[in-house]
């Protein structure tokens, strides 16, 4: 006998992807009203198959509007691992992690040219020293929930790879952008600079020694997430992001 109960009507993907679409300009919209500067957009990534045959060419691909963008997973002889891939304003720029010495992550601008896409540096975000003292940040990207996302990316490693547990010092003056990621003040130093640690779960797969994990808009649903594929070429000697 039927159960009287309706049949629950799914959403078409294709509505999902506009609501998601929608909140995206009405959250930068209400930012705009506030006098806020617009947040950093991912942009959308390609479809399954066409990430798949670009993951075999060492690539990935992506879109903005009609505009397809490929660029490479590893860029140049340090192997500038691609870690995202953002709108900010008129301009397009991207997050690559590198590694040896000096291991930072980077920020590059993304111009077309006569035979492709070039990235151009902007300035390091993050780079190796037991203060991170040294972070810096362009004017024109201040404010946009970039260095926020960059630091996450750092400090997510550190804690894949040291099983939930994150402590190191830090300068007074970033206190409150490691709080907004949960970190709690345990002690002043001589140096006067502060020590800060961070306990909880952590995601193996946030190890950017092992996967690539690039945030993208999902042209199935039209929301922001985490897309991770395994890391294919070896890393230099030298880990990306060492504590």
């Amino acid at each position: 006998m039927p159960s009287g109960r309706k049949a629950k009507k799914t959403k078409p993907a294709v509505n999902r992807k506009r609501k998601a679409e929608k909140r995206r300009i009405s959250r930068q919209y209400a930012r705009k009203a506030a006098g806020k500067k617009p947040l950093v957009e991912p942009l959308k990534i390609a479809s399954k198959a066409e990430r798949e045959r670009a993951l075999r060419e060492g690539k990935m691909v992506f879109y903005d509007g009609s505009q397809r963008i490929e660029l490479p997973l590893f860029l140049g002889p340090f192997k500038l691992r691609l870690s995202g891939i953002y709108r900010v304003g008129k301009a397009i720029i991207t997050l690559r992690l590198t590694s040896g010495v000096g291991t930072s992550i980077n920020v590059f601008e993304l111009k077309k040219g006569p035979k492709g896409f070039v990235e151009g540096n902007i300035y390091s975000i993050f780079s190796r020293t037991p203060s991170l003292g040294h972070m810096i940040l362009d004017e024109s990207l201040r404010g946009r929930g970039l260095g926020l996302k960059a630091v996450s990316k750092a400090e997510r490693h550190v804690r894949a790879t040291q099983q939930g547990s994150h402590k190191f010092k830090v300068p007074p003056k970033f206190k409150r952008l490691f709080e907004k990621l949960g970190y709690e003040e345990t002690g002043r130093l001589v140096d006067r600079n502060i020590e800060i640690r961070k306990k909880g779960k952590f995601q193996p797969l946030d190890d950017l020694d092992k996967f690539h994990r690039i945030e993208a808009i999902d042209p199935k649903t039209g929301k922001a997430r985490i897309f991770t594929f395994p890391i294919k070429r070896p890393p230099d000697a030298f880990s990306i992001l060492a504590p």
